[in-house]
């Protein structure tokens, strides 16, 4: 029987208000390095990595407890159905396997059996809820193509391998029937992502634009979906995958997770500890802090809402790395440039202009005394053909300085929208035009 270890551990940086950005939740006491981070809610966070590691918060990532896994073996993922059922799965050793679930909050683990596949590291675990009263499914899969479904909530697993040698790093599904595997091509299959619409039992390739191996695949719809992987390729589609497209965004990070909202906003992690957001469905992207040095790996997101997310990462000797947004990971919507010399007002054109969803606006306030205003209450906001205001982008006090708003257009129809600077005696009018 493996007990919970009662050692709680308290995070470097406690946050009772809501912060900007990513915040450090990483424990005061050192931490093996964490591949996997699942949350069922704000405050009931799970976290598993090297040495058989699973962590868990109860408090939102304010302390953890660690929880007696009974292995040694790597964990590369976790997920829980329930505050009691959940499952973690991973290995070391090529020639294995192992997949744990818990039924009582991690007070036991018991292992897993795999039946009708060989033995291979398990590097995602991915279960779909469904309705009340409805069978719960699973899937799991792992190296050289193999692949398992559960119809019973893990007590049977059953091999639904679809011929393919390649390694799959992670999997999304829909629904029971209708899910994603990405991974690394093999040899003789250069195949890095196959899709199934019917639990198993047939697999199609879907086209790589790129031909990048991935690591990271997440649907937020039914035709919706990011794929992420190395040398930077990060793929979106729109129709369920028929056609991926590779995003204009271009940094040659190794990214390892993605996680996509129902809403369209999508975030990606990986390599010297990069993170970057995306407000339309994977189309265009910006990066974020996160505050950690470039020699973290940051191995997995999962977001419960648009604001409310978690990453971890570390491993490869690199102790574990926690951390956690209350507002999507956005520092600031006003960006300033502290640097820049400024002598008068000025509003500039929006750029790009047109856009689609997002762009820039830049503004300059100058210091007190010039154009014989004292007033730095500044107010900018957007308005449509007809005049009526659609959005305020500011509405507070600001230093003298330059700065630039970054504006996100994705809930606006195509067409022509304004945008006015008040500040002190000044104000402007521009004009700016969002294409979809």
């Amino acid at each position: 029987m493996n007990l919970i270890i009662t050692i709680s551990f308290i995070v470097l940086s406690i946050n009772a208000f809501a912060q900007e950005g990513w915040s450090n939740q990483t424990s005061s006491s050192p931490l093996p390095g964490l591949y996997s981070v699942y949350a069922l809610n704000i405050d009931n966070i799970w976290a598993a990595g090297e040495e058989g590691t699973i962590i868990h918060s109860t408090d939102g990532g304010v302390t953890w407890d660690s929880i007696a896994s009974g292995v040694t073996e790597s964990l590369y993922t976790i997920e829980f159905i329930n505050s009691d059922t959940g499952w973690v799965a991973g290995d070391d050793n090529l020639s294995s396997s192992t997949v744990l679930r818990t039924t009582d909050a991690g007070l036991i683990w018991q292992a897993q059996a795999l039946t009708g596949g060989g033995a291979i590291p398990i590097y995602d675990v991915d279960f779909i809820k469904g309705q009340p009263g409805e069978p719960i499914y699973g899937y799991i899969t792992g190296g050289l193509g193999f692949t398992w479904k559960t119809e019973d909530v893990g007590a049977n697993w059953q091999s639904v391998r679809n011929k393919c040698e390649n390694t799959f790093w992670s999997c999304c599904f829909i629904d029971k029937d209708t899910g994603w595997f990405v991974g690394t091509p093999s040899v003789a299959e250069p195949y890095t992502i196959m899709q199934t619409a019917d639990g198993g039992d047939s697999w199609q390739e879907q086209t790589n634009p790129t031909a990048r191996n991935l690591r990271g695949v997440c649907f937020g719809s039914d035709l919706k979906g990011i794929a992420v992987g190395l040398s930077g390729a990060i793929l979106y589609t729109s129709d369920g995958g028929k056609n991926w497209q590779a995003s204009s965004y271009v940094n040659y990070i190794r990214w390892e997770s993605v996680f996509l909202t129902q809403t369209g906003k999508a975030w990606a992690v990986g390599s010297k500890g990069s993170i970057v957001y995306s407000s339309d469905w994977g189309h265009t992207w910006v990066e974020q802090q996160s505050g950690v040095s470039a020699d973290v790996e940051l191995w997995e997101i999962y977001f419960i809402n648009d604001n409310d997310g978690w990453i971890v990462g570390g491993g490869a000797g690199q102790p574990g790395v926690i951390l956690h947004t209350t507002n999507g990971g956005v520092i600031s919507d006003v960006e300033k440039h502290p640097n820049k010399i400024v002598y008068r007002y000025e509003l500039a054109q929006n750029y790009p202009n047109p856009f689609n969803p997002s762009t820039k606006i830049e503004f300059q306030i100058p210091p007190n005394g010039v154009l014989r205003t004292k007033s730095k209450f500044t107010s900018l906001k957007v308005y449509n053909i007809l005049g009526k205001e659609v959005s305020t982008l500011v509405s507070k006090n600001l230093h003298q300085g330059n700065y630039t708003y970054k504006f996100d257009g994705s809930n606006l129809v195509s067409g022509i929208y304004y945008y006015q600077l008040v500040t002190g005696d000044f104000r402007e009018v521009k004009k700016m035009i969002l294409l979809r």
